[in-house]
């Protein structure tokens, strides 16, 4: 809303500027955020499965949940639009 509904972008590949609508932005999942989740769950199942067992496993489930959370959020944003004028 600060900058309107049209914005200035800078090609990374060329240099170019160009004129962009809002409506024309789109959001990606990072996946560098669920390899992390990844990484740290395979740490704490390893962690909990020598003091608690097989329990320990459960921590299996932080990159579905990082994921899951990546998908809601990107779908938020690309399903809202405005109005052009």
């Amino acid at each position: 809303m600060e900058k309107g509904d049209e914005f200035n972008i800078q090609c990374r590949n060329c240099a170019r500027v160009q004129k962009r609508h809002v409506n024309e932005i789109r959001a990606e999942v990072n996946t560098n955020v669920i390899l992390i989740g990844i990484g740290i769950s395979a740490i704490a199942t390893i962690v909990l499965w020598m003091m608690y067992g097989a329990i320990g496993t459960i921590s299996i489930s932080i990159p579905l949940i990082l994921w899951y959370q990546q998908m809601d959020n990107v779908k938020s944003f690309n399903s809202y639009r405005i109005r052009r004028r």
